[in-house]
């Protein structure tokens, strides 16, 4: 580690854990439960109403950084254009006396996609739930000029009741409206990132940006590993995991092109192929969004699709659909359907 990377580590960790137990506003701050780059979240509950709710804060030095603070704000104001209920919901933002700004959000008990995955490939059930709430939440995001630019395993929260939501839109993209630092031109992750979002392409940037980032997590649900490579030259998903059927190759591959005139026009209609490589009708899209929908006051879900043994290793055994004809029972028929 060279002498720079020493001092800007010991910078950024100042004062990370000195906020725990401090206040923002009206709220306490209990216990950190994320850190990123730029970001911490923390669990804090509201002084009067006694709710609890996720509190984003920029960490030291970020706070102070003009740059990194205008992204920080821009978030807030993203947030604020989409409501949905596989979008984390963004409360409040406000700043502190000590002019340290923050962002209220809507506290998701659950665990992220990347955290899943760490326990083994989700079976075919699991994968088609997850990647159609997220592709719900982009469509949703693309409708309203939106393009997240981050789509990626940490950024997709399994709740706990069964729901899907797709989180941080810190560095999204906002149509023509301008962007702070040209820093933000190549903005993302990298395993994640479409040719063009690489090439720092903003004029080129779009919904079909988040089209390649979606099928790089689906490609990551079904082999175990993002694309890697160069962009737009991919492994074959069934050269990784040859548990898959051969349908689905296509069907990732041009979700990955390299031209994004190549790629499916919607994040559903990505999804809505790959339900149909593996064999389901397209009715499942919409008995999927009834099964999403809060139901006499509560979320849907909590008998969502559970993980099986990861393809990679054995194909799923069948399992006998659960009574009803919701899109998660008709999903869990086709989980012994899997094995070439």
């Amino acid at each position: 580690m060279t002498l720079e990377q020493v001092r800007l580590s010991a910078i950024v960790d100042i004062g990370a854990e000195a906020t725990v137990g401090g206040r923002l506003g009206p709220y306490r701050l209990l216990e950190r439960v994320g850190t990123g780059a730029y970001a911490a979240v923390y669990r804090g509950r509201h002084d009067v109403m006694g709710v609890e709710r996720a509190i984003k804060v920029p960490r030291p030095p970020a706070s102070a950084w003009p740059e990194h603070r205008e992204r920080f704000l821009r978030e807030a104001r993203v947030a604020a254009r989409l409501r949905h209920p596989n979008v984390v919901g963004v409360h409040d933002c406000a700043t502190a006396p000590d002019g340290t700004p923050y962002i209220v959000m809507e506290l998701v008990a659950g665990r992220s996609l990347a955290e899943r995955l760490e326990a083994g490939l989700p079976a075919p059930t699991e994968m088609l739930w997850v990647a159609g709430q997220v592709a719900r939440a982009l469509d949703h995001a693309h409708a309203a000029g939106v393009v997240h630019r981050d789509v990626k395993p940490a950024n997709v929260l399994l709740a706990d009741d069964g729901t899907v939501r797709l989180g941080d839109f810190g560095i999204a993209h906002l149509g023509p409206e301008p962007e702070p630092g040209e820093a933000w031109a190549g903005a993302g992750t990298p395993a994640y990132m479409a040719p063009e979002q690489r090439l720092g392409r903003r004029d080129v940037l779009g919904p079909h940006t988040d089209v390649y980032g979606l099928a790089a997590v689906v490609y990551e649900m079904l082999t175990g590993r993002p694309p890697g490579g160069e962009p737009g030259v991919v492994a074959a998903p069934c050269a990784v995991n040859p548990y898959l059927p051969p349908a689905v190759d296509p069907v990732l591959t041009g979700g990955l092109a390299g031209d994004p005139g190549r790629r499916p026009a919607s994040a559903g209609a990505l999804v809505a192929d790959l339900a149909a490589a593996v064999g389901v009708t397209e009715a499942w899209q919409s008995e999927l969004a009834e099964d999403a929908e809060p139901a006499h006051g509560h979320r849907a879900g909590a008998d969502r699709p559970t993980a099986a043994s990861p393809l990679g290793r054995e194909a799923p055994a069948a399992e006998a659909p659960a009574a009803g004809h919701g899109g998660r029972a008709r999903l869990a028929a086709l989980a012994g359907r899997w094995r070439r």
